[in-house]
């Protein structure tokens, strides 16, 4: 994952990004930007990583440094030590749960652990046929499973662009937030 994420492809893909203005001002290790200046951010790697105590104050999470995403991602939330996990699907682990609307409400999407789903305009939500109403910038809401999840803005043709969101695992979101609600078009798993 730190290959992917922060390797030499990374970089050079990194180079070419300007980084969109985020809706809540953000902080990277112990300094606290404005949205206005992510500027200075620009053709460098950034990662948003969701954090529980940064959001209640208002402000959301980003990392430039491996370590530091692989410490968000795989942290253990208190309480769950030793605690065991049934399997669920084919692949150990348990999945992941996104709901339409905050506080755990409306539809409900699952996805398998370490699974993906690229395009959530090509999932259907409700309706049928032309009524249909797809995931597209629907989700409010989640529950992570086993492993960590990357939310992104874009449907993936072929690869992530725009924003993302990674949320470590184990993790119950009521809201996503001002900045995340009703923006997610791809989930990797």
């Amino acid at each position: 994952m730190q290959e992917s994420s922060f390797g030499n492809k990374a970089r050079n893909v990194a180079k070419d990004v300007a980084h969109q203005e985020p809706k809540l001002p953000f902080f990277v290790r112990d300094t606290i930007y404005k949205p206005s200046e992510i500027k200075r951010f620009n053709g460098q790697v950034l990662h948003w990583v969701w954090d529980n105590d940064a959001i209640a104050t208002g402000l959301l999470k980003a990392v430039t440094d491996p370590e530091e995403f692989r410490a968000a991602l795989f942290a253990k939330p208190a309480g769950i030590e030793g605690r065991e996990m049934a399997v669920r699907h084919h692949v150990p682990g348990a999945g992941h749960t996104f709901y339409q609307h905050i506080n755990f409400g409306g539809h409900v999407l699952n996805l398998s652990y370490r699974h993906a789903l690229p395009d959530l305009t090509s999932n259907t939500m409700s309706g049928f046929w032309f009524w249909a109403t797809s995931w597209n910038d629907q989700i409010s809401s989640l529950r992570t499973g086993s492993g960590p999840v990357t939310l992104a803005e874009h449907v993936m043709r072929p690869y992530l662009t725009g924003a993302t969101m990674n949320i470590g695992a184990f993790t119950s979101i009521s809201w996503i937030g001002q900045a995340w609600n009703d923006r997610i078009s791809a989930i990797l798993g």
